[in-house]
């Protein structure tokens, strides 16, 4: 077979991120090890039967990844390639201990779209540098884990600053990693959230909501200090200095941990009102099949203030037990 160098093999033995990206030239592995290791004792491991190769076309796939000399075949004796399809599914596929690898292109806009209908256990994506960006963004927000090749290219593509840019080096290797890199990151998340307060300004807004969006149950892909960066950047406007919204039939994360400069107020049509004063973020729910509740996260216990009166009066204690 082969051998691993150390970094290889501390990249395939970590299980726990839910992404990782290779970026390297060719022949340096990234492929062999990438695809025919590391995203196979991903698939194994994954509870979902569905899975996902794609490169720029099948036959690049089936070539460079599948059928190569130290590819999936090769490494995977127990893995069957079913170069089309068979009566259980209609795309090229790969099976593998009970679970299955759909092999697609993402030359064709129309054969990848078909096949981009569920949510998918592990994901791969091959010369992601290369890849038609729609279906990056797509494909990356129906994964539990995901994983990128690509060889060095402009770092303007959007490739890199919608993801390769929001990656860091493994601990162990951050040394190797020159400063110069970790600070064009760090910028550029910066950059980012500048823009994005930028284009909500421009609209001059008197008020805006923020919602807590995630892809799927359990997601990793909300930041709670992104969020909290373009919340300060609007707020240094004035925007949100006194911001409500209405509640009624709705759940909403009403509070983002302890930056917030104040606790979240819920004000009732019934004369009073209830303050929080957690320290983290703030869930408020009242829709009536799952009934009305405060729910607070990664806390045992919670103060609250109930305050009595109409609702000018109450804003009025508030703000004088917030300060």
């Amino acid at each position: 077979m082969f051998k691993l160098s150390q970094k290889y093999i501390d990249f395939c033995r970590d299980m726990n991120c839910n992404a990782d990206f290779l970026e390297g030239t060719t022949a340096s592995g990234k492929t062999t090890i990438g695809a025919g290791v590391k995203f196979m004792l991903r698939v194994s491991a994954s509870k979902k039967k569905l899975h996902i190769i794609a490169g720029r076309t099948t036959g690049v796939v089936e070539k460079n990844i599948i059928n190569q000399d130290n590819g999936i075949l090769d490494i995977h004796r127990n893995a069957k390639y079913y170069g089309n399809g068979d009566k259980d599914y209609k795309f090229p596929h790969i099976k593998f201990e009970g679970k299955i690898i759909l092999v697609m292109g993402y030359d064709n806009s129309d054969n990848w779209k078909n096949a981009l209908g569920g949510q998918y256990g592990c994901v791969f994506i091959d010369e992601v540098n290369t890849a038609n960006i729609e279906f990056v963004r797509e494909i990356s927000t129906r994964n539990d884990y995901m994983m990128f090749t690509l060889n060095p290219d402009s770092p303007d593509l959007e490739v890199y600053t919608e993801f390769i840019n929001r990656a860091r080096p493994r601990e162990k290797y951050k040394a190797d990693v020159p400063n110069e890199i970790i600070g064009a990151i760090v910028e550029a998340n910066r950059t980012r959230k500048d823009h994005i307060a930028d284009m909500i300004l421009a609209y001059k807004p008197k008020i805006v909501g923020i919602y807590r969006l995630t892809m799927k149950t359990d997601s990793d892909n909300f930041r709670q200090s992104s969020i909290q960066g373009i919340m300060k950047r609007i707020k240094a406007k004035g925007v949100l200095k006194d911001s409500f919204t209405d509640l009624m039939g709705k759940a909403r994360y009403i509070s983002f941990s302890n930056e917030n400069p104040r606790m979240p107020l819920v004000l009732s049509n019934k004369g009073y009102g209830i303050a929080i004063a957690a320290t983290d973020t703030v869930l408020c729910c009242n829709i009536p099949a799952y009934g009305s509740y405060i729910y607070t996260e990664n806390m045992d216990y919670t103060d609250y203030y109930f305050v009595k009166g109409n609702n000018e009066a109450v804003i009025e204690e508030y703000s004088r037990i917030s300060k």
